[in-house]
This record gives structure tokens, C-alpha cells and sequence, in this order.
């Protein structure tokens, strides 16, 4: 089983400066997910997010008790939307078990796909889980 660490905000936005450096450079594309909600929600979902994804993937604080950031790198070509999907998928699920259901209403979701394209920025979706 993957052990949990949750990277620090610091530590966190210093790897994500590192993977879009790297995809800049190489033309890699890497995912940056984002879970909004209040603190309380977070703090309980912080771990068992850790736990969720593969040991390349990377759960931290984008901004202290107010966003999990998850990076997701390797991607392999999979097409946007399947891992959009897959991702969603994993997180309500993870929500559904540590979560009641008021508290799930609370959180957003929102998707970032690097590099960016040059049709505009990356392609990027908000919505509530």
C-alpha cells in the first residue's frame, strides 16, 4: 500500500513548478487536479486521497486547508476525457467513504491539463463532485 504523505503548500507548489518546467521542455503532458472546500472537509480528506492515486502521483496543499492539489504525471497518451473520467470516479468514491453527504456538496473539482495548448491555455473544468 502506498504510504500517505501529503506534501506541504511550499513543497507542493516547488514540485508543481518542477513537472511544468519538465513538460515545457519535453512536450510531457501531466494533470494538476484541484479539491476546493472549507477546512474541516479538507483535513478529512487530505490522507485517504494520498492513499487513492499511484505512488508516482503527487497529494499536497495548493493552499493550506483551503485546496488539495493532486499531480498526475505519466499519462501515456490516454485521451483527456478517460482520465477526467477515471479521476472523478476515484474521488467520489473517496468522498463517498469519509465524507456525509452535506459535506461532499461543499467540494469543487476542477481539472488542469500540461502543457498548455496553443489554443488558448489548458483545458480546464470546474464542477462540484
Amino acid at each position: 500500500m502506498k504510504p500517505s504523505v501529503i506534501a506541504d503548500e511550499a513543497s507542493f507548489k516547488r514540485l508543481l513548478c518542477l513537472e511544468r518546467k519538465r513538460s515545457e521542455r519535453t512536450g510531457a503532458n501531466f494533470l494538476l487536479v484541484l479539491l476546493d472546500g472549507n477546512e474541516k472537509v479538507l483535513e478529512k480528506l487530505a490522507m485517504p486521497l494520498g492513499k487513492t492515486f499511484r505512488d508516482t502521483d503527487v497529494t499536497g496543499w495548493y493552499q493550506l486547508n483551503s485546496t488539495i492539489g493532486l499531480i498526475f504525471t505519466t499519462l501515456n497518451g490516454t485521451p483527456r476525457h478517460a482520465i477526467k473520467s477515471a479521476i472523478s470516479t476515484r474521488v467520489a468514491e473517496t468522498l463517498g467513504r469519509h465524507l456525509h453527504a452535506d459535506q461532499k456538496q461543499r467540494v469543487e473539482l476542477s481539472f488542469y491539463f500540461f502543457p498548455e495548448e496553443d489554443t488558448g491555455g489548458s483545458y480546464t473544468e470546474s464542477r462540484k463532485v
